[in-house]
């Protein structure tokens, strides 16, 4: 769905696959629709091989988000934090733009212990990487919690 076009509301669910839950979170920001932020957390995913999810299925997610969103790739770095209590994330983070207009989607795509988090913030009139909230969205992000 275009930047432009993301809904206005918060939406929370959560689906059992067998051993496999997945997670979404939605909000938006000020009740504006064109701009908010996501949390989509896939527990216990399963990778190429049946093991545990890996660096591939990360990748591949945030590439189905970038095209949900109709975004083309500015950059990307390698990431990894450390969460304290021996919980590290390490993953990829993406800064992309809308083909047509001035819209920025911001990404980051995170793997702890075959866990999969995919964390977005979008803009429809740009600038959220430089925008205080949306940094400290991404600064915040603590997993495993509600």
């Amino acid at each position: 769905m275009p930047i432009s076009q993301q809904p206005n509301f918060i939406i929370q669910q959560s689906i059992n696959f067998g051993k496999r839950q997945v997670t979404y979170v939605f909000c938006d920001r000020y009740q504006k629709s064109g701009e908010g932020c996501s949390v989509n957390a896939t527990y216990n995913l399963q990778g190429d091989d049946g093991g545990m999810a890996g660096p591939q299925q990360v990748i591949r997610r945030i590439q189905a988000t970038m095209g949900e969103y109709g975004v083309d790739m500015l950059e990307q770095k390698v990431i990894k934090k450390d969460f304290g209590n021996e919980i590290i994330a390490e993953g990829v983070e993406v800064r992309a733009k809308a083909k047509d207009s001035p819209g920025e989607v911001w990404i980051r795509g995170l793997l702890i212990d075959g866990d999969v988090y995919i964390l977005t913030a979008w803009k429809e009139d740009g600038k959220v990487w430089e925008n205080p909230d949306y940094v400290s969205f991404f600064n915040s992000f603590q997993p495993w919690t509600d």
